[in-house]
């Protein structure tokens, strides 16, 4: 199960890297396409991740860091500002990600015959 987690946390990397090309994306073909392979990356270590981890947790968590990820890179690089309230979204947006985690069913193994 550590796997999966590896590969959305690569998934989360790679689409972060890919969205932030996206601002700097000005008619070059190179950057274009570096973007897009990312964001294909992306998906496919989602795809990956998705094998063990629930969809929905797993879309939950890759969409929220990824969104997080984005903000503080734009913060960083981009020299772009937050105001109190996007502040106050982000931190709802995580304590989200927290309790779809802690509700999480845990099925019991498939594998097993019940009796």
């Amino acid at each position: 199960m550590f796997k999966n987690w590896l590969f959305l946390f690569v998934a989360i990397i790679f689409e972060v890297c890919g969205v932030s090309l996206m601002k700097q994306i000005d008619e070059n073909w190179l950057k274009y396409s570096t973007m897009c392979c990312m964001i294909a990356i992306s998906y496919y270590f989602m795809a990956l991740a998705i094998r063990k981890i629930p969809v929905a947790i797993a879309y939950a968590v890759w969409e929220v860091l990824g969104l997080i990820l984005v903000v503080l890179f734009s913060l960083v690089v981009f020299g772009e500002s937050l105001s109190y309230w996007q502040i106050f979204a982000m931190i709802l947006a995580g304590c989200g990600i927290l309790l779809i985690n802690l509700g999480e069913v845990h099925e019991e193994n498939p594998n097993k015959e019940n009796g």
